[in-house]
């Protein structure tokens, strides 16, 4: 019976996605996140995670800043400058609303796997397994 890990994986294509955009006369380029951007845009989403004494988290802090973290990571000039936040945060809601939700999709990101919502239920399945791992007697490595 096949299962995923008997498919192979072909990753020759390292090109990220890029989508021109047009913001009043300016001309950028929406671009897929890298690595790094994912990985600071999640650093910056738990490090606003607080927990309670029971250790599951309770809230989510400065939630709108990830949005324009992420775009300050995946927005560029025509020219291939990264665009600045004082700029990215003068826009319209509207504006950033929809380069948040396209980036998210062109890199993935909207999946669930990175919504408040979903890393806070994440965080909870992960807490309930350490819970259990502390519970059972040392030295048991199956």
């Amino acid at each position: 019976m096949p299962t995923d890990y008997d498919e192979s994986l072909d990753f020759s294509d390292l090109t990220l996605i890029e989508l021109p955009v047009q913001i009043g006369s300016g001309n950028y380029i929406l671009r897929e996140a890298s690595g790094d951007v994912t990985a600071r845009f999640k650093n910056a989403l738990l490090k606003g995670t607080r927990f309670g004494a029971s250790g599951k988290p309770e809230s989510v802090g400065n939630v709108a800043d990830l949005d324009f973290l992420l775009l300050e990571g995946c927005l560029r000039t025509e020219n291939d400058k990264p665009v600045s936040m004082a700029l990215l945060r003068s826009w319209p809601h509207r504006v950033t609303e929809k380069l948040v939700e396209r980036c998210k999709k062109i890199s993935r990101m909207d999946e669930g796997a990175d919504t408040v919502e979903s890393v806070t239920a994440q965080i909870e399945v992960l807490q309930k397994q350490l819970e259990k791992l502390q519970q059972e007697p040392e030295g048991n490595d199956d």
